[in-house]
């Protein structure tokens, strides 16, 4: 009857369900040597572990340890292939594959840096990554959880919102955002740079809101 380490309202469940005990085990990644989870056997015999007990638990132990792993380092691809590496944000792939998986209108915002490129010409493309993942941190960090932050290319990017953001909504994020982003920057040498952005909102269904946003885009561009 012992259930050292499992949730009470779980151990319940399972004593009146007939178990008697469980036994855990952490799971070891071998690679870097973290602990990815848990082997968890449900016992409904009164027995201790002993040497004739443990192999087969080893063997179990084995299997799960190697399929974490696996699924740990399919996950790790994954996510690298739909993530910039210049910024940790969203790349055009995961916009895509958002996109895809859309049912109805979608609520997306093209953000776009005014004259960023005199600061890659006269500072140096260090100076101007550094500017940025600035940008990036500053744009994620306006959004919800539920929002997606995408570095569209280049000195562009993209929010596509949360399923039911309405225009009006999604309007006033991006303009804040853009706030954000305008604000001084820190860039290396020292030296404080500021950087102005453009933004276009659309909503639309999946297939024309790009094409949509980057028109009120091209139009705020040219009234700014």
């Amino acid at each position: 009857q012992d259930f050292a380490g499992i949730d009470p309202g779980l151990a319940a469940q399972a004593r009146a369900a007939g178990f008697k005990s469980a036994w855990s085990t952490p799971i070891i990644d071998q690679v870097d040597g973290q602990v990815v989870g848990c082997l968890v056997v449900w016992v409904r015999l009164s027995i201790e572990r002993t040497i004739g007990v443990d192999e087969p638990l080893r063997h179990s132990l084995r299997l799960a340890g190697l399929v974490v792993a696996e699924e740990r380092r399919r996950h790790a691809l994954h996510r690298l292939a739909e993530t910039d590496p210049l910024t940790g944000l969203a790349n055009r792939a995961a916009l895509d594959r958002r996109l895809a998986r859309a049912s109805g209108s979608v609520t997306l915002a093209l953000v776009d840096l005014d004259d960023f490129k005199p600061v890659n010409d006269r500072y140096g493309h260090d100076t101007g990554d550094a500017v940025l993942r600035v940008v990036a941190a500053r744009l994620r960090g306006g959004l919800r959880a539920v929002d997606l932050a995408v570095r569209f290319g280049g000195d562009e990017f993209a929010i596509v919102f949360g399923e039911g953001t309405d225009y009006a909504d999604a309007l006033a994020t991006a303009r804040r955002v853009v706030r954000a982003i305008e604000a001084p920057i820190a860039a290396p040498d020292p030296m404080i740079l500021s950087i102005g952005a453009s933004v276009g909102v659309a909503t639309a269904p999946a297939a024309t809101v790009v094409q949509l946003a980057d028109r009120a885009l091209y139009e705020a561009k040219r009234n700014r």
